[in-house]
């Protein structure tokens, strides 16, 4: 009888299947610009849904499609990935910024934008358009109409996935 129970309680502990396979559940990704550099931390929501965060700064050089284009010195942004397979994937951004206009101004700023990447192997290749309002320095306050701006080519190294 206590062999019975023995077996009776081993057996479905022994017997599971232990997943071999690790499964991510989050990231930090050091994103590199033209001159400068973003590091973001995401985690999993579902298996195709990643939310997180980033700071970067330097000169993160975007170009004007309606005007002269912005230097972000320093960037946050809340993001939320989705992924269309392991090869694509988009992010939707919220951003806050200190900015250097092209008109030789400057100030805080807000926008949303999308990235779009695209897997090499580990890295990953992409850009983020965006649309960004300045808060100029000294100016009455508001924020200006929007401006469409886009950023360079911007190279992901993966550094850590746990």
């Amino acid at each position: 009888m206590l062999t019975l129970l023995f077996f009776a309680f081993t057996f479905p502990v022994v017997g599971q299947e232990i997943d071999s396979v690790k499964t991510t559940k989050n990231q930090i990704d050091l994103d590199v610009h033209f001159l400068g550099l973003e590091c973001s931390y995401k985690t999993k929501i579902t298996d195709k849904i990643f939310g997180g965060i980033g700071v970067g700064g330097g000169f993160l050089g975007r170009i004007g499609i309606n005007n002269n284009g912005v230097v972000e010195v320093f960037k946050s942004k809340m993001f939320v990935d989705y992924y269309f397979t392991k090869m694509l994937h988009l992010q939707f951004l919220g951003i806050y910024s200190l900015a250097l206009t092209g008109d030789g101004e400057g100030g805080k700023s807000i926008g949303y934008g999308i990235g779009i990447y695209f897997a090499i192997g580990k890295i990953e290749l992409g850009i983020e358009p965006s649309v960004i309002y300045v808060n100029q320095i000294g100016g009455s306050g508001k924020y200006d109409k929007g401006r469409l701006i886009t950023s360079l080519l911007i190279l992901r190294i993966p550094l850590k996935k746990w």
